[in-house]
């Protein structure tokens, strides 16, 4: 228990730069969309690159952001800060992958790339066969949504089927206030439950039981 305390303690700090900033939304994508009122096409998978973890990635391809959450406490104009890790697996095809942004309740969608290379749109990231740390700061006019997709007109021809991967994962999405240094933090791998402890715990439940009827 100790070490999942101080693994969720170490993935919120992520040594920000401000000691201001503050955290306003989070999630590992190791459980449930349960923080994402529109989950779309979207799907915990297994981790391409990392036994026993998990990952973000989709069922098919969208648009206009096809996992959404609900609108975050805490945000309104201003300035943020948004950081998650990033697996490209288009072989290197231009205009294949993940999109991130935000959907304001006013002032319109924002798309978080400066990579214009595909038609003109906030595109894409390098695919470099690993897990990378990716981080913006951007300007909002209003409070907002975060929305990811696999985008609809990437050439890639799927978006994730059993067994044969995925075009695009994330994993440990962080948002902050404020326009902050995000440092990478350490890739999420959930603790496994001890089978020894829950074998002690067994053993102790049938001695207690032994006691009690002799007692």
């Amino acid at each position: 228990m100790r070490r999942i305390l101080v693994g969720i303690v170490a993935f919120c700090a992520l040594h920000v730069s401000a000691a201001r900033a503050s955290l306003l939304f989070s999630d590992t994508f190791q459980g449930t969309l349960s923080q994402w009122s529109t989950p779309g096409s979207s799907a915990i998978v297994s981790n391409p690159l990392i036994s026993g973890s998990k990952a973000l990635a989709f069922t098919h391809l969208g648009s206009g952001g096809d996992l959404l959450s609900s609108v975050i406490a805490g945000t309104s104009a201003g300035t943020f800060t948004i950081g998650y890790y990033y697996l490209g697996a288009c072989g290197f095809t231009s205009g294949c992958g993940g999109f991130v942004g935000i959907q304001q309740t006013s002032g319109g969608e924002h798309w978080l790339s400066s990579d214009t290379s595909f038609g003109g749109l906030a595109s894409l990231y390098s695919d470099t066969g690993a897990w990378q740390w990716v981080t913006y700061s951007f300007s909002a006019t209003s409070s907002f949504q975060l929305k990811i997709e696999d985008f609809s007109g990437s050439p890639h021809a799927f978006a994730y089927t059993a067994g044969g991967g995925a075009s695009a994962y994330f994993m440990d999405f962080v948002l902050y206030s404020g326009a902050v240094t995000l440092s990478a933090p350490s890739l999420s791998v959930p603790e496994p439950i001890s089978a020894a402890l829950l074998v002690s715990g067994l053993a102790g439940i049938a001695t207690a039981r032994r006691f009690r009827r002799r007692g």
